[in-house]
């Protein structure tokens, strides 16, 4: 019981060490796109998490095939089936399609989730901020939302950004 017990911390803090040196060592600045304009991304190191997972969800699948026959004992394996291909399937999608670029004429993303929209700077209503979900939800007037997760490579320019072009105009609702 011991040992599967030290196990279990050493494997807990090994992965929690190298998920640390992805998140640190793959937070560049917003990368400059054609013109003015630049975009905020999702690093390298998550988008190999959402691949990771959508791999082993395919890696469980294909071992349940091989194998084949659901017997009770399975049963937890069908689970983690289901939980790494979801997951990983929604990591993996929201990784590499999900982008924000900003310039001086407003804030645009582009999501597998939503429909590609546009906010211009005057439209901006207000701002919140999710501390569980690490996330920032910018509002416009017209009721559009740009979501924008804290974990973004450049995420803390456009932050900068919005700060800037909110002190160009007076709203009393609009605060960082």
């Amino acid at each position: 019981m011991v040992d599967f017990l030290i196990e279990w911390i050493i494997e807990f803090i090994a992965i929690s060490f190298i998920i640390f040196l992805g998140y640190y060592f793959s937070k560049p600045s917003a990368k400059k796109m054609l013109g003015e304009e630049k975009v905020v991304y999702y690093s390298w190191f998550m988008k190999l998490l959402g691949f990771a997972g959508l791999l082993f969800g395919i890696g469980f699948y294909a071992y349940e095939v091989k194998f084949g026959g659901v017997t009770a004992t399975d049963i937890p394996l069908i689970f983690i089936t289901i939980i790494f291909l979801l997951l990983g399937s929604i990591i993996f999608l929201e990784t590499f399609k999900s982008k924000v670029f900003f310039s001086d004429s407003g804030i645009r993303k582009e999501s597998a989730w939503t429909r590609d929209h546009m906010i211009k700077w005057e439209h901006i209503e207000g701002l919140s901020y999710s501390e569980t979900l690490s996330m920032v939800t910018i509002g416009a007037v017209d009721g559009s939302k740009i979501r924008v997760i804290e974990y973004m490579n450049g995420f803390e320019e456009l932050m900068g950004k919005i700060e800037e072009k909110s002190f160009d105009k007076e709203q009393e609702n609009f605060s960082l």
